[in-house]
């Protein structure tokens, strides 16, 4: 989830739609074309999944209640892509927008390319990506900008993927999709370890997405800041 880009249109422009159900997305194209209409059915089955899963999940690890996503957004270039706060969402890129609750993706850039490329389950590791980040900020648990916070959320994707392979979403090859989807999201090499924009080199992007896997989001939603003398990757506590 790297930041938005700052622009100067007015922000009151940016103001989302009344919110659709969260089982749905919004979507500015009103006729999907072929190719769009089989990854926006992938989108509602795992994005209804995922709530189910959070649903679920939310009061065991967090207690109180699991609160819906408001809103889902599709964008195709940069004239549509939505703001959160008075920043535009990037290009080829996916965002939890804490001020106005939304998740949002770049259909055409990101998300159809991902889908064509590796499959259904890269769509959905993006999606449940996302939505880490967004129960992160439920819980009042927000890791800073950076690294870390992106690392969390690779953990709770995996700890998702366990959920959905248990409900048959998961097929033969999913995780390879998802690891995919990390290895085309990785940070280039050289990126600062702390720079805003860092979501992790592929193995520590690997290695977070699969200790979700092995210890749940229970394990994910331990994960801390390592200790000023820890060397990267910082990743969460080895599950017991």
């Amino acid at each position: 989830m790297p930041s938005p880009e700052a622009s100067s249109s007015p922000v009151a422009s940016s103001a989302p739609a009344a919110s659709p159900s969260p089982t749905s997305f919004a979507t500015i194209t009103p006729t999907p074309s072929p190719d769009t209409s089989a990854l926006h059915a992938a989108i509602d089955v795992f994005s209804a999944d995922i709530e189910s899963y959070w649903t679920v999940e939310y009061p065991r690890v967090y207690g109180g209640d699991y609160v819906p996503i408001s809103q889902l957004l599709a964008y195709h270039d940069v004239r549509d892509a939505p703001f959160c706060n008075a920043f535009r969402l990037r290009l080829r890129n996916a965002f939890y927008c804490e001020a106005e609750d939304y998740i949002a993706w770049d259909e055409h850039g990101l998300m159809l390319p991902l889908y064509k490329d590796a499959g259904e389950f890269a769509v959905a590791f993006v999606l449940a990506h996302e939505w880490g980040h967004a129960v992160a900020a439920r819980a009042r648990a927000n890791l800073p900008a950076n690294v870390f916070g992106e690392l969390q959320a690779d953990c709770f994707a995996g700890a998702y993927s366990t959920w959905a392979e248990a409900r048959g979403l998961l097929r033969p090859g999913g995780t390879d999709a998802a690891i995919f989807a990390m290895y085309q999201r990785r940070d280039p090499a050289g990126t600062p370890w702390l720079s805003e924009d860092a979501h992790g080199s592929a193995l520590d992007r690997i290695r977070a997405f699969s200790a979700g896997i092995d210890g749940g989001a229970e394990l994910c939603a331990g994960y801390s800041l390592p200790s000023p003398d820890s060397t990267p990757p910082g990743l969460p506590p080895t599950a017991p």
